[in-house]
């Protein structure tokens, strides 16, 4: 799918950008909001194809990553809605 490999690639980017003051840091926690599963995809397949660093005991350091699932096309009291309750989580 087109849109997911330009999401994967965007997400990359901002999340390397994020991670780019410590380069040696494993990605920890990833949160995706978004009105489609594109996002939930997209995600999931980066985080999965990407090598995963090994801590001092030689086990891999999980990045942990949570997808919100908005609603496709709100309407203004729906998206209200929505970004009330992430602001409430966050």
């Amino acid at each position: 799918d087109v849109f997911q490999l330009m999401k994967q690639a965007a997400m990359k980017k901002c999340i390397n950008k994020v991670y780019s003051h410590r380069p040696q840091q494993s990605w920890k926690n990833i949160i995706s909001i978004g009105d489609s599963s594109t996002e939930h995809d997209a995600l999931l397949e980066l985080v999965y194809c990407r090598p995963q660093q090994l801590d001092r005991h030689n086990e891999e350091k999980l990045c942990r990553c949570k997808v919100v699932k908005l609603h496709e096309e709100p309407d203004l009291t729906q998206l209200t809605a929505e970004l009330d309750m992430l602001l409430t989580w966050l």
